[in-house]
């Protein structure tokens, strides 16, 4: 049951409603330095994720998950437990104390993934920007034109080491227009540990 309410809580990944995708420039080169960024990104052993989620008429949520390979990750954001997956098994951490149960056999992929931009593989192109400082260090922009799994409007910003650092993503949900904004950090850090909890 306790995996059940995580799954329907609202700051869980939610399949966006295909919308019509904003046309790009295809740069085959471009496009190989995505591709090249995400896989940078699949082989680390751990980072931080950081996503801001909202539909402009409510206030956004805001998810912190800490990730390290190949099946841990701890999920912290306002107002739900604290969630951390060891394995097989899910804590849910509360005021009352820990719950387990076993953790839903796609949970580790969803927090990896909450925008689809690596379950898109290649099926995409992009065109690439400006040069600019994000988040203190210099980034290139790219804007994607995202058509499978659904079509959406991405832009991602690729900054030191080739890594992918901010993303953001717009799609429909429940009829409205919800835009994602993602934080990458703590690149292979080991301050990011996750164990069990006591």
């Amino acid at each position: 049951a306790a995996a059940d309410a995580s799954s329907s809580s609202p700051i869980a990944p939610i399949a966006p409603t295909p919308i019509e995708a904003k046309p790009v420039v295809a740069d085959k080169a471009a496009k190989g330095e995505v591709i090249a960024a995400l896989d940078k990104l699949k082989a680390l052993r751990r980072y931080r994720m950081t996503m801001m989620r909202g539909d402009g008429q409510t206030s956004p949520t805001t998810t912190t998950v800490d990730y390290v390979a190949p099946d841990r990750y701890r999920m912290e954001a306002t107002g739900i437990p604290v969630q951390v997956a060891v394995g097989d098994t899910l804590y849910i951490t509360n005021a009352g104390g820990t719950k387990t149960s076993p953790a839903p056999a796609d949970s580790i992929a969803q927090w990896r993934d909450p925008s689809g931009l690596l379950a898109a593989g290649q099926d995409f192109t992009a065109e690439k920007g400006p040069r600019r400082f994000v988040f203190a260090m210099p980034a290139s922009e790219y804007k994607l034109h995202v058509t499978k799994p659904v079509a959406s409007n991405m832009s991602v910003w690729i900054g030191p080491k080739g890594l992918p650092i901010k993303l953001e993503s717009q799609g429909l949900v429940g009829g409205k227009l919800v835009t994602t904004a993602i934080r990458y950090s703590h690149f292979d850090s080991e301050d990011i540990k996750i164990d069990p909890p006591k």
